[in-house]
């Protein structure tokens, strides 16, 4: 059995108003939802469903899930 860990982030959209889930380690693993939580839980199943998709053999799956969240603001000049 081998052991692979796949990196997934989620970024929030400020225009849209979600989290947004992504993965350069699993092709096709790309979704969205209003809260963290929500998109955690989508990302896991999906994530798993797409693994075994991609591979023929067994093999246990560990998953890093990060969150980034930014905003930009205007300042006063001076």
């Amino acid at each position: 059995m081998r052991k692979n860990l796949i990196s997934i982030s989620a970024d929030w959209d400020d225009e849209a108003q979600v989290w947004v889930a992504s993965s350069d380690d699993l092709p096709g693993l790309n979704t969205e939802a209003a809260t963290i939580e929500t998109l955690r839980d989508r990302v896991f199943a999906i994530a798993s469903d797409l693994a075994d998709l991609h591979s023929s053999e067994v093999k246990q799956i560990g998953r890093r899930f990060m969150a980034r969240y930014s905003r930009t603001f205007a300042t006063l000049a001076k």
